[in-house]
């Protein structure tokens, strides 16, 4: 996955700019200048561009104690983001409920640091914290939206995985790190913390103490990879294969746009299970020019440390049906996506922009090979992804397109699943997966759904995405 950036812009302050117009705004009324801004009847208008025309929006409501400049909209508050279910997990009597939507609210004028997919999204790293480029050049290191912003699905989702965001207290897993000479020092830095949070969402799910090894390493590193055979098989650091280029090969030769790869699992070795992890970057990265998905690749992996316990841990204390765990590709990788993306970034907005920009990419990617015009190719799809490792039969006449949508439309399942369900309910897919004979005994057991009811539910959720996304496709 990615990378980083040294720049050291000052941070713009978010300002608003006076309203000059003489009438009172009124929606839908001309206005003559995109920003400006009017108070009147307790709400705060802006002018913004429809189309070819600058008009007043909605506006939004004021508190009675505050001004214009620094009101915020008043909103109902939150429900509980526990999902009321008692039931067994193993249960399948048991319909659980999900979690009640929010508020809906109105649009609002594009904020300043704002950030458009017509080139990737570029991050950077000052004193190890994340900042990012707007469109003006300049960094921030925050976003000024409000989450009642986005959808439903997505602030409820969000909201479940950020309950205790800046927490690294993890008691029940250790991290054991090898970090080489030739790895950069703020990079190393940034990605223990990302780890640390990691670890501390997910710490109740491990049952006992597990170490994690995790290996930060760059193509100056060969010769130690080649003593490590977990780090070997992984890195492939000396292929043979013709035309093969492994991520070394790549850093060699200073051509490719440079990225923070990775990789991870839990994985028993001579009796002893633990979690290994690995990093590796160029040694001679520019901070200013790293793949713009960087940010997410310590959380991805780290989802997939905990996926690997649930599926092989577990079995040392229940059964197993199968000789095969069942593990879609939309599951494995789609909601390490999701819960990646919505964790490795302080604020809803960038959570949604990079979301959104992942799945921008991997639409425009692969638009000739497939569109998704309507809630049944939605579900195609979906039995085509979950088809890709479980079932007897592939659905699909082009895996390795499935298999690479997998992680962008995965994510929106699995968005959907989290903000109905919250974590509690993939949780509990988790301990379903290691006894289940099919991927369908696990979302009837966990969630009360059938596969093909869970995927008509999603549908409209996925399609919903490829509209609002649509104008960046093309």
């Amino acid at each position: 996955m990615r990378r980083v950036a040294w720049i050291l812009s000052a941070l713009l302050a978010v300002t608003y700019i006076p309203s000059i117009a003489a009438s009172p705004p009124k929606t839908g009324q001309a206005c003559s200048k995109v920003g400006l801004v009017q108070t009147y009847k307790g709400k705060k208008f802006s002018c913004v561009k429809s189309g070819k025309k600058l008009v007043w929006n909605k506006g939004i409501p004021l508190t009675s104690n505050k001004s214009a400049a620094s009101a915020t909209p008043t909103s109902a508050p939150l429900p509980s983001a526990s999902p009321s279910i008692t039931a067994s997990p193993s249960s399948t009597s048991a319909s659980p409920k999900p979690i009640a939507p929010l508020p809906s609210s109105s649009p609002s004028v594009m904020p300043p640091d704002h950030v458009d997919f017509k080139s990737q999204i570029t991050y950077g790293l000052r004193n190890s914290e994340l900042i990012r480029k707007a469109d003006s050049g300049t960094f921030f290191d925050s976003d000024s939206r409000n989450k009642y912003s986005f959808s439903l699905i997505r602030q409820r989702a969000f909201d479940e995985l950020n309950k205790n965001p800046r927490s690294r207290e993890h008691p029940n897993i250790e991290f054991v790190y090898d970090i080489r000479p030739s790895y950069p020092t703020n990079l190393a830095i940034y990605l223990q913390r990302e780890l640390d949070e990691a670890a501390a969402l997910w710490n109740k799910f491990f049952k006992k103490k597990f170490i994690v090894n995790v290996y930060m390493v760059t193509e100056k590193d060969r010769e130690y990879v080649k003593g490590n055979p977990w780090l070997q098989r992984n890195l492939a650091a000396t292929s043979n294969a013709p035309g093969f280029k492994s991520e070394f090969d790549r850093f060699d030769d200073r051509f490719s746009r440079p990225f923070v790869g990775g990789g991870g699992g839990f994985w028993e070795t001579n009796g002893n299970w633990s979690g290994n992890i690995y990093f590796s970057v160029a040694s001679w990265v520019d901070f200013n020019n790293i793949n713009a998905e960087w940010p997410v690749t310590a959380k991805h992996e780290f989802l997939h440390v905990v996926q690997d316990y649930a599926f092989y841990q577990n079995l040392q204390d229940r059964p197993r049906i199968l000789h095969s765990v069942v593990q879609p590709t939309h599951f494995r990788e789609g909601s390490a996506n999701t819960i990646s993306f919505l964790t490795s970034f302080r604020n809803i907005g960038w959570s949604s922009d990079a979301l959104d920009w992942n799945f921008v990419m991997h639409t425009r990617d692969f638009s000739s090979w497939k569109s998704i015009k309507n809630e049944q190719d939605a579900i195609t799809l979906m039995k085509e992804m979950e088809c890709l490792k479980d079932c007897e039969k592939l659905s699909s006449n082009n895996p390795s397109q499935v298999f690479f949508w997998s992680y962008s439309f995965g994510a929106v399942m699995w968005e959907w699943v989290l903000g109905t369900y919250g974590i509690d309910g993939y949780m509990r897919m988790l301990d379903e997966l290691v006894t289940a004979s099919s991927f369908n005994q696990v979302t009837r057991a966990a969630l009360g759904l059938t596969t093909d009811e869970l995927y008509s539910k999603i549908a409209p959720y996925i399609l919903e995405t490829v509209q609002r996304t649509k104008p960046y496709v093309s």
